[in-house]
């Protein structure tokens, strides 16, 4: 079924459990969401069995349930690894900061001192993910905001979160739109870089 804007009214509910929003926390569409959020939808019930996303999108899913927010920036981390690590074999896994700021960077940031804000607060989420799985400690440095400002773990997560649903909504909509997922990175990253 195919709605116009007039068709559609703000409501509270429950969207699926890809969007990790439950009954227990209303949303209300405002008028200049409903198309978007249609959009994101329809590609949504296009590609979300894709492996490019399927993983990526449970992982996303269960952080959205975590009540620690250490426990969420883990679940956001591996939900980001596995969106943006699809193409890499075993034998090719070497520096996955690095490749993981990088690829979040080129493919959510919209112009370079956004892509370069992004990279560098992935850098950190990844290091404060590294640091609870392996010690339980995030590290209060790597507890930072997209600004680079230091903040506590939940509001760290919060951001974390933000980027990444950037993420997996651009990744549905190329691979939705029949474009490739993932994109070739080097052409990104070394040819003229695109606009959103």
């Amino acid at each position: 079924m195919i709605w116009s804007a007039d068709d559609v009214t703000p409501a509270a509910g429950s969207f699926d459990w890809s969007f990790g929003w439950h009954a227990g926390d209303p949303y209300v569409l405002k008028a200049d969401e409903h198309e978007a959020f249609r959009d994101l939808w329809s590609a949504l019930e296009k590609v979300r069995e894709r492996i490019e996303l399927a993983g990526a999108l449970r992982r996303f899913t269960y952080a959205l349930e975590r009540t620690l927010p250490e426990d969420k920036i883990v679940d956001v981390m591996i939900a980001a690894e596995s969106l943006f690590f699809s193409d890499i074999g075993p034998k090719d896994r070497g520096e996955f900061r690095f490749r993981l700021s990088t690829r979040v960077a080129l493919l959510v940031g919209q112009t370079p001192q956004e892509r370069r804000q992004i990279a560098k607060f992935m850098r950190h989420a990844y290091d404060a993910r590294s640091g609870i799985v392996h010690g339980g400690d995030p590290g209060e440095d790597n507890l930072r905001a997209l600004d680079g400002t230091r903040v506590s773990a939940a509001e760290c997560a919060a951001a974390l979160e933000d980027v990444l649903r950037r993420a997996l909504q651009r990744a549905t909509l190329r691979l939705a739109g029949g474009e490739r997922f993932p994109p070739d990175w080097e052409e990104l990253m070394y040819g003229d870089l695109p606009s959103h």
